[in-house]
């Protein structure tokens, strides 16, 4: 009894803008994220939909780096840290790829043209 009058004391309440931080934080340790890049008017969107959340990100990959599997890692990421720092559900994770920078050297470029003799 004593442990379930304790669980009714009260609830936690984890404002939006700690959930963009945590999506933010998280894709940005994510290797050949470069940086997030806003989409619409912010970086992040998080939407509650009572224990789950909804996210949005936009990033811009490194142009040595495979985009797809960049944000594959970003989404997988960032639904492992809603649910382990935040204890939510992540229903889902957006990612919106915005650019790529860096340089680009595609194999084909380390080879010399042949010249005509």
């Amino acid at each position: 009894m004593h442990d379930t009058a304790r669980e009714q004391l009260g609830r936690v309440i984890v404002a939006q803008s700690v959930l963009a931080a945590v999506v933010e934080m998280t894709a940005l340790k994510v290797p050949g994220v470069v940086r997030t890049a806003p989409y619409g008017r912010r970086t992040v969107q998080v939407r509650v939909e009572g224990n789950g959340v909804h996210a949005d990100i936009g990033i811009i990959v490194a142009a040595e780096m495979p985009v797809a599997e960049v944000s594959a890692a970003v989404r997988r990421h960032v639904a492992a840290a809603i649910e382990r720092l935040l204890g939510m559900e992540a229903k889902e994770v957006n990612v919106f790829v915005r650019d790529v920078e860096g340089t680009f050297m595609p194999h084909w470029a380390d080879h010399e043209p042949e010249r005509d003799k």
